[in-house]
């Protein structure tokens, strides 16, 4: 409805960006939990659940956390994005008293469109409510139509994030981002979005 500039806190809608980097820079397989994943199937498991942990062990073999976290800000600036980031998860640092990543509406519309040009299978996982048996932080999405994928992020700093991209005509492709809601409402709020967009096609 309006292009928003203003960086916000993106708690786990860090991942999105994590997710990109992962699949275009990491080596094809991660060692999570004492087992070889291959890359792809963590990116995916990350996304889904939401995972902080599957997103530090990306991280810490990208060859490492500190230039995999460079790499996040470095790609950010690369597609025209005013987001920064200080971790891969999105969690908040100094005993939670400060936001690790921050971005506007308007560039997470672009990255998440960014991730479905790229690797649309991978954000495509994230559109249904379970997922290879992964139950989704976004258990609205088996109920939204048109979905290509979707991310959520909460924190105490951020409060409630959600990010869904979607296609009602062919080619045609719409993203829709809220941030700064509640842990509840942030569905809601994209569900009256989405309404409201369809109601005038």
């Amino acid at each position: 409805i309006q292009k928003d500039n203003t960086a916000k806190p993106l708690a786990s809608v860090t991942k999105l960006m994590t997710a990109l980097v992962s699949m275009r820079y990491c080596q094809d397989t991660v060692n999570f939990e004492d087992k070889e994943i291959k890359k792809a199937d963590a990116v995916e498991m990350m996304l889904v659940e939401s995972s902080n942990e599957i997103a530090e062990a990306l991280a810490n073999i990208c060859p490492n956390r500190q230039d995999f976290i460079d790499n996040m800000n470095r790609t950010a600036k690369d597609l025209g994005l005013s987001m920064t980031f200080v971790n891969p998860s999105g969690l908040d640092e100094n005993n939670e008293t400060e936001s690790s990543a921050f971005g506007s509406p308007l560039d997470v519309a672009i990255l998440i469109n960014r991730l479905y040009l790229d690797y649309p299978t991978i954000l495509e996982s994230t559109s249904f409510s379970i997922f290879n048996g992964i139950k989704n932080t976004n258990n609205y999405a088996s109920n939204w139509p048109f979905l290509l994928g979707s991310k959520t992020g909460y924190t105490d700093i951020a409060h409630g994030n959600l990010a869904i991209l979607f296609e009602p005509i062919p080619n045609k492709r719409i993203s829709i981002v809220v941030l700064g809601s509640t842990k509840e409402d942030r569905f809601t709020d994209v569900q009256k979005l989405m309404n409201w967009y369809l109601k005038r096609l």
